[in-house]
């Protein structure tokens, strides 16, 4: 269970599909909050710039608060219904995480904000053991067998 669908392609899909949703419910949440709280900033800046993601300003807080939304439910789900074995949540937890750590290096440096660390190291944490309980939870669940058909008359007489 579960050599035959690791192929290249589909792991490499599965790591697309859980960072796709990532950054989705990530600028989801930042347009949300951002909205309510009427903070004026740049979403690039809040997703990807360790220097907006602080406590001391409204946009740092929004930021904060949809990095928390987007990264532990939504991306939890994506795991769970893209990968759905408890063994690789782990691995694609990590995989977010550092894909979301070289795209940040990228675009605004290597971030040194301890902020930006506690976030995405708890972040991290939380969606690798929400992932492996659900997924084992739905590994756990009974598996359906069909009946096999009731014998026809003619059958039961040539026995």
């Amino acid at each position: 269970y579960g050599r035959e669908n690791a192929t290249v392609a589909s792991v490499l899909g599965q790591i697309v599909v859980v960072q796709c949703c990532f950054y989705f419910s990530f600028t989801l949440a930042l347009l949300c909050v951002n909205f309510i709280a009427g903070a004026d900033a740049r979403l690039l800046d809040q997703m990807f710039s360790a220097q907006h993601l602080n406590l001391s300003n409204v946009p740092g807080w929004s930021a904060v608060i949809s990095f928390v939304i987007a990264a532990t439910i939504p991306t939890t789900l994506a795991i769970v219904y893209a990968v759905g074995r408890s063994r690789k949540c782990l691995d694609f937890a990590a995989t977010t995480f550092s894909l979301h750590l070289f795209f940040s290096s990228i675009y605004g440096g290597f971030p040194d904000n301890r902020t930006w660390w506690v976030l995405n190291v708890g972040a991290g944490t939380v969606v690798t053991l929400m992932g492996e309980y659900f997924c084992s939870r739905r590994e756990l669940l009974e598996i359906p067998v069909p009946a096999a058909p009731a014998p026809s008359t003619e059958e039961v007489a040539k026995v």
